[in-house]
């Protein structure tokens, strides 16, 4: 039982440390009506041949492409204005962002501090990384306790 245990436990560990590409974050940066899209997973791998989609305030398909080996797309669009970027990666990740075009010759700097204010906030913490090993934890000795009351046949320990 016990070297069951243990091997379940390990297991479980080596599925965390996977656990953690799950999240993909774009951010787009915007300089007159050149765009740069960055895609990537909370672990920091750039999401590789993600699809981009880019729509319109009406809703309306804009411009399509996929990201490169290091999660960026580039692309020009022709009139300033609102957008909505939709990046879709592997196993059916998504993210969504928007942003704003202005005219030509008119750059954005308060752009690139929303991205690394977003930036900062995507990242997991130790509280989180504990509290579901926590987790993990209590399922296990919760299901440990049952299976030894059924072992052991009555509803209480036995001395």
């Amino acid at each position: 039982m016990v070297r069951t245990s243990l091997l379940i436990f390990l297991f479980l560990l080596l599925l965390l440390q996977n656990s953690f590409a799950h999240k993909i974050s774009a951010f787009v940066d915007t300089e007159g009506n050149k765009t740069r899209l960055m895609a990537y997973f909370s672990d920091g791998t750039p999401a590789k041949s993600a699809k981009v989609k880019i729509y319109d305030a009406f809703g309306k398909l804009v411009k399509t492409g996929k990201t490169d080996q290091n999660g960026e797309f580039t692309f020009t669009l022709k009139k300033p204005g609102k957008y909505r970027a939709v990046v879709t990666a592997e196993l059916g990740h998504r993210a969504s962002t928007t942003f704003s075009t202005e005219k030509p010759g008119n750059p954005n700097p308060a752009r690139k501090e929303q991205t690394r204010t977003e930036e900062n906030g995507s990242r997991i913490s130790y509280k989180d990384v504990f509290g579901g090993i926590g987790w993990i934890l209590g399922i296990f000795g919760a299901s440990s306790l049952i299976y030894c009351r059924r072992r052991s046949g009555s509803g209480s320990f036995k001395e």
